[in-house]
């Protein structure tokens, strides 16, 4: 069953947000849902993850950190250098490799 959250609504979680940070929002099917908590709190703390800032109940969603960048949108900005590639590359591939240890198989963007 699919919840819609709009905008300005207000969740309850476990934790404050007292600085009124951008968050995320997302929620997912129940199965999926349990599997990506399990894996952002695995990789908790982490500097090339998204960080799991909090869980609501209802509805059941997931509050994470908000990124204002990624890789393509910063490629867009300018043209990244051949060391700024390796670099992202490298630690997408250690953090694939974290994850396949722990018995885990991303099936989403990370």
């Amino acid at each position: 069953m699919a919840f819609r959250i709009q905008r300005g609504q207000r969740l309850q979680g476990h934790k404050a947000n007292p600085d009124r940070k951008v968050i995320l929002i997302k929620t997912a099917p129940s199965p999926r849902f349990e599997n990506e908590v399990e894996t952002l709190e695995l990789r908790q703390g982490h500097n090339s993850i998204r960080q799991l800032l909090d869980v609501t109940d209802s509805p059941q969603s997931m509050v994470l950190e908000f990124l204002d960048k990624n890789l393509y949108n910063a490629s867009c900005e300018q043209r990244l250098q051949r060391p700024d590639v390796k670099r992202a590359v490298k630690v997408a591939l250690e953090e694939l490799a974290v994850l396949n240890a722990n018995g885990r198989v991303p099936t989403d963007q990370f």
